[in-house]
């Protein structure tokens, strides 16, 4: 098992860097990092896909922060491995999101705005 968070730095100045905020999964190790109009997309291994609203102002943690859009683990009974999530890959492509798992296969899930009741 692999751990480590996906640090989240300011190149406003490319002299000076600033790590401003951490995407935190203590369980498991970042695979593949895609970011497409403010929403990361990371292959996660043994976590499966997860899927991070990056948009506005970054600072802290942003797991604690409720940003994660979707977690994603694909779980196939007749699967290299059997039941057990291996992402390797994460690709946005016109509002699907593809994914490859190294124990059952491509995969595409579509990510849809969530519903917010009117006030």
């Amino acid at each position: 098992m692999a751990a480590g968070y996906t640090h989240i730095i300011d190149f406003t100045d490319p002299k000076n860097p600033k790590n401003v905020a951490r995407y935190e999964n203590p369980e498991f190790g970042s695979h593949d990092i895609v970011v497409e109009n403010d929403i990361l997309y990371q292959a996660y291994c043994d976590g499966g896909m997860r899927i991070v609203d990056v948009s506005g102002e970054l600072m802290g943690n942003l797991q604690e922060q409720g940003r994660e859009i979707a977690v994603v683990k694909p779980y196939d009974p007749e699967g290299f491995t059997a039941n057990a999530p291996y992402t390797m890959n994460a690709m946005p492509y016109e509002g699907q999101v593809l994914f490859t798992d190294f124990n059952s296969g491509l995969w595409t899930i579509a990510l849809k705005p969530k519903e917010r009741p009117v006030p």
